[in-house]
């Protein structure tokens, strides 16, 4: 396997913006606009900056989905991260 440092990993800078871009509109409750200056303010290229504010974008779409789906999997007792217990839901 190939030795390569985090800061290496292709796409891993715009997964990270997308994710603290998430963090500030969801769980701080900042305006998107201002969330955006900040999360993605060490992505260098215009196509990095889109893809980080698609993936937050899908994230925010389908987040009522999301929740319900934790509801569900709460009720009958689903917890952890494995395949199998989605599987079961």
């Amino acid at each position: 396997m190939q030795d390569v440092s985090r800061d290496e990993i292709p796409g891993l800078a715009t997964r990270r913006a997308a994710l603290q871009l998430l963090d500030a509109i969801v769980r701080r409750g900042s305006i998107s606009e201002v969330a955006q200056v900040s999360a993605l303010r060490d992505l260098e290229s215009q196509p990095d900056r889109a893809l980080a504010l698609a993936i937050a974008g899908e994230v925010l779409r389908h987040m009522p989905d999301l929740d319900a789906l934790l509801v569900r999997a709460k009720a009958k007792g689903v917890f952890g991260t494995k395949k199998r217990s989605v599987i079961n839901l």
